[in-house]
C-alpha cells in the first residue's frame, strides 16, 4: 500500500456504517425537514394554530423552519435579527431555485456578520427607515420577528412571535414562536409587511460580499442608533446605577 492512503481506506469502509446506523450515532434517522413541519404544525382540523417555545433543545424549531423554507412559493418577512446560518443558507437556496425573498430589517441587523450571505447570493438587505425609526438618539426599533411562507404546505402560514431567528433564540432564550394559517391573521401581517418593504432602503445591494466600509457611517444616516456597542454599554451602565441606588433607597 503507498504511503498516505491508509486513511482513505479506513473511511472507505466507514463509510457505509456511518449512513446505515445513523440512529445509533446521532440520536434519529434523517428526516425531510418539509415533513416535520407538515408533523408538528398541522392539526386534526387540516389548520395551521400552534406556539411552540424556547429554548428548543431538539431543534424541532429549527427544522420546522427549515421545512416552511423548502416548500414556499414566496418568502418574505421582517426580522430584527437574522444570523442563525442554517436560516441563512436555506434562503439562499429557495432563492436560487427562483423563490422570490423579501426582507426588510431593524439597522441592528447588520452587526451580524452570517447575514451578508444573503447580498453576496442575490438577496439585497432592505433596512426600515420608516419616520417612526429615524430618531436622532435612540430610536425606535424595528422589532417584528415574523416570516410569511406562501405555498408552503399548500397554504400560507404565518411565523411570528418573541423569538429572534438567532443562535441564542433558538437554542438559550426562554421565547415563543407561533405558527398560524389563518387568513384574517396572514392579512394582517402580509399587509404590515408590505408596508415596512415598501418604505425599506437598500443598504448593502446585491452581490456585496462582505461589509461596506463605510456602513457604520451609513447607519448614523438611519438616525445614530444606540446600537453602537459603547453607546449601548453606557446607557445600560447608567441603567444598572440608577437601579442599585434605587434598592438601597427602598431598604
Amino acid at each position: 500500500m503507498e504511503r498516505g492512503t491508509g486513511g482513505v481506506s479506513f473511511l472507505l469502509v466507514l463509510t457505509p456504517f456511518l449512513f446505515l446506523n445513523s440512529t445509533i450515532l446521532f440520536g434519529a434517522e434523517w428526516v425531510d425537514p418539509v415533513a416535520i413541519a407538515e408533523q408538528v404544525l398541522i392539526d386534526e382540523d387540516d389548520s395551521v394554530n400552534c406556539v411552540k417555545f424556547c429554548p428548543d433543545k431538539s431543534g424541532e424549531i429549527e427544522q420546522t423552519l427549515i421545512g416552511l423554507i423548502r416548500d414556499s412559493e414566496r418568502i418574505q418577512g421582517a426580522l430584527y435579527l437574522l444570523s442563525k446560518r442554517s436560516l441563512i443558507d436555506e434562503l439562499v437556496a429557495a432563492h436560487k431555485r427562483g423563490i422570490p425573498v423579501d426582507l426588510v430589517f431593524d439597522p441592528s441587523a447588520l452587526s451580524a456578520k452570517a447575514i451578508y450571505a444573503l447580498p453576496k447570493a442575490g438577496i439585497p438587505l432592505q433596512i426600515c427607515v420608516a419616520d417612526d425609526f429615524t430618531a436622532k438618539r435612540f430610536a425606535a426599533l424595528m422589532h417584528l420577528k415574523c416570516l410569511i411562507f406562501t405555498g408552503a404546505l399548500e397554504r400560507t402560514i404565518v411565523a411570528s412571535g418573541s423569538m429572534n431567528f438567532t443562535n441564542n433564540g433558538l437554542g438559550k432564550n426562554q421565547d415563543q414562536i407561533t405558527f398560524t394559517d389563518n387568513p384574517a391573521i396572514v392579512e394582517e401581517y402580509s399587509g404590515r409587511v408590505e408596508q415596512l418593504l415598501a418604505s425599506s432602503e437598500v443598504q448593502v445591494q446585491s452581490g456585496v460580499k462582505r461589509k461596506p466600509k463605510k456602513l457604520k457611517k451609513e447607519k448614523n444616516k438611519l438616525g445614530k442608533r444606540s446600537y453602537h456597542t459603547s453607546v449601548r454599554k453606557k446607557f445600560l451602565a447608567k441603567k444598572v446605577v440608577r437601579y442599585v441606588r434605587y434598592v438601597k433607597y427602598v431598604k
